[in-house]
């Protein structure tokens, strides 16, 4: 048998409690100024921006491309083969309609591939698909103008410059700076 030894019961006074510090002042009307900034905050937040959605008169079978302050449209070709980019602004109001403001007409060659604006131009680049000979024209980005032509494809340089490369079959090329 064991013996458990739990001590002695005495009569001691009985424990005081612990005393509590100053009472914090200021916490409830930091608390209400906290909640205060928040609200004006949230209220001044500005709402989503919601999506704009602009209808452009192109037929179906036409490629847009959204450049700069524009979308360019390479329209298919028509039945005698004329083929047409048409530059348009884009809308400033929700809701307004999209403003021509140029058409000039393409070369009668292969498929465009791609539509940018570089330096106040509008390069356009097309493929003829048998030999895949690539060729860029260049029109002024205000009128529509043609500028130039040459064989090649646009390619980004590391220094924002553009180069056009024009890499035959036979492995000849020429590069030219933009």
């Amino acid at each position: 048998m064991s013996i458990i030894e739990l001590g002695e019961i005495r009569d001691e006074p009985a424990s005081t409690p612990p005393v509590r510090g100053p009472r914090a002042t200021g916490r409830p009307l930091g608390g209400a100024a906290v909640l205060l900034l928040s609200l004006v905050l949230l209220a001044g937040a500005t709402p989503p921006a919601q999506r704009t959605v602009s209808v452009v008169p192109a037929s179906r079978l036409a490629t847009a491309y959204l450049a700069a302050d524009g979308v360019f449209v390479v329209d298919p070709p028509t039945p005698d083969g004329d083929r047409y980019l048409t530059a348009y602004a884009q809308p400033s109001p929700p809701g307004a309609g999209v403003r021509r403001r140029w058409q000039a007409p393409l070369a009668r060659i292969g498929d465009y591939l791609d539509v940018r604006v570089e330096w106040g131009l509008v390069l356009a680049t097309a493929a003829n698909e048998p030999n895949r000979v690539f060729q860029t024209t260049a029109f002024d980005g205000a009128t529509g103008e043609q500028r130039w032509r040459h064989p090649g494809a646009l390619q980004p340089t590391a220094g924002g410059g553009l180069l056009l490369t024009d890499v035959r079959e036979d492995g000849a090329g020429v590069m030219s700076r933009v």
